[in-house]
C-alpha cells in the first residue's frame, strides 16, 4: 500500500531531514509532496562553493542545504514542487531504476498534452527544456527517488545563484550540468494554480491512503534538521577536498593565490607574483585554518572581480602591495 504524506512546512532543513528520516525509519511505500522556501540544494558529493555564487545567495537570504542523494545542484522556492518516492527496492542490481521512477511523472505531464521526456542522465524535459531534476539514494533495503518540478519558480534567481567561476575549483567532486530550463506553467495550454497542479499530481499518482506526520516524527525530524541539515559541517564541510586558484589584479599589480581546502577549511596557501614576501606571509596568517566560505566577500565594491576575499583582506592586500 502506498501512503501519501504532504508537508506544509516550507523549511528546507526540515523537509530534507524528513526525507532521510522516512527513508530510514519506515517500511511502507511513501509518496512525499512538499515545497521549500528559497534555497539551493547541493548533491551529496558536490563542492558547495564550486556550485553556488555565495554572495548572491547570502544577499538574497537564500538557504544552502545538502541532500543525502547524489547528482547536481538545484534551486527551490515556493513555485517549485518537490516529490519523493520511498520504497523497498528489488535487491542487488535493482536498487535504483530511474526510468521506472519517473514514468508516472512523465505520464502526468503527458496528461496535460505536454511533450515530456527524459533529458540527459537524470532530468526531465519538455521540448528539450529542463523542468525536473532527479536523484536517488539507497539505504539498506530502501530507496528514495526524488525530484523537482519547476512550475512557477523564479528562473532569474535560479540563474543568479549558480557559481560563475567553477573553473577555479579543482577536485573529484560531482559537477552540475547546466541546462536550459522552463516553468511548466508557461507551457500549459490552460493555466492552473500550483495548488491545483499539485492536487492533480496526487490524484494521478493515486495513493491508497494519506496520513500526517505524528508529533513524535515531527520532533525527531526537527532534531535531525538541527543537528545535521542546518550545520556548516554538512552543508560546507562535507565537500570533497579541493584546490582553489584565482588570479588578481589590484592597483596594476598581478598575482595569484592558490588554496588547498579540506573539509571546508584552508590547509595551505600558495601565492605567486608578489614582490613583497611579507604580503604572502600575512595572507597565510589570515587565511590558514579559516573556513573557506568565511573569506568570500558578501558585498559589492570597486574590486568586484576580486570577490574571493572579504573586504578587510582586500584592503590588506591594497595596503601592502
Amino acid at each position: 500500500m502506498t501512503t501519501l504524506i504532504r508537508s506544509e512546512n516550507l523549511n528546507p532543513f526540515f523537509n530534507l531531514a524528513m526525507e532521510e528520516y522516512l527513508l530510514k525509519n519506515s517500511s511502507e511505500d511513501i509518496i512525499l509532496i512538499y515545497r521549500n522556501n528559497p534555497c539551493v540544494v547541493v548533491g551529496k558529493h558536490q563542492n558547495t562553493l564550486a556550485e553556488i555564487d555565495l554572495r548572491v545567495v547570502r544577499q538574497s537570504d537564500i538557504e544552502i542545504v545538502r541532500r543525502i542523494s547524489g547528482g547536481g545542484t538545484v534551486y527551490h522556492d515556493p513555485g517549485n514542487l518537490n516529490f519523493s518516492f520511498i520504497k523497498n527496492h528489488g535487491g542487488e542490481g535493482h536498487q535504483v531504476d530511474f526510468q521506472s521512477a519517473v514514468k508516472p511523472i512523465i505520464g502526468f505531464l503527458h496528461s496535460f498534452g505536454l511533450n515530456a521526456h527524459i533529458l540527459g542522465k537524470n532530468s526531465l524535459g519538455i521540448d528539450q527544456k529542463k523542468v525536473s531534476g532527479n536523484s536517488a539514494h539507497v539505504h539498506r533495503r530502501r530507496t528514495i527517488h526524488h525530484g523537482t518540478l519547476l512550475y512557477q519558480a523564479n528562473l532569474e534567481m535560479l540563474d543568479f545563484v549558480v557559481q560563475k567561476n567553477p573553473e577555479s575549483y579543482t577536485s573529484k567532486a560531482v559537477q552540475s550540468v547546466r541546462a536550459s530550463v522552463a516553468n511548466i506553467s508557461d507551457l500549459l495550454h490552460e493555466p492552473i494554480s500550483l495548488d491545483s497542479f499539485s492536487q492533480k499530481l496526487i490524484e494521478f499518482l493515486h495513493p491508497r491512503a494519506e496520513r500526517e506526520l505524528t508529533s513524535e516524527e515531527v520532533h525527531l525530524i526537527a532534531s535531525l534538521a538541527t543537528v545535521k541539515y542546518n550545520k556548516w559541517e554538512w552543508n560546507f564541510g562535507y565537500s570533497p577536498d579541493y584546490h582553489f586558484t584565482r588570479n588578481f589584479s589590484i592597483a596594476d599589480k598581478n598575482f595569484s593565490v592558490g588554496l588547498v581546502v579540506s573539509k571546508g577549511v584552508i590547509n595551505e596557501v600558495h601565492t605567486s607574483g608578489l614582490a613583497d614576501a611579507s604580503v604572502s606571509s600575512l595572507l597565510r596568517k589570515y587565511l590558514l585554518h579559516t573556513r573557506h566560505h568565511e573569506i568570500i566577500n558578501m558585498s559589492s565594491n570597486a574590486f568586484e572581480e576580486n570577490m574571493i576575499f572579504a573586504p578587510e583582506i582586500t584592503s590588506l592586500i591594497q595596503h601592502l602591495i
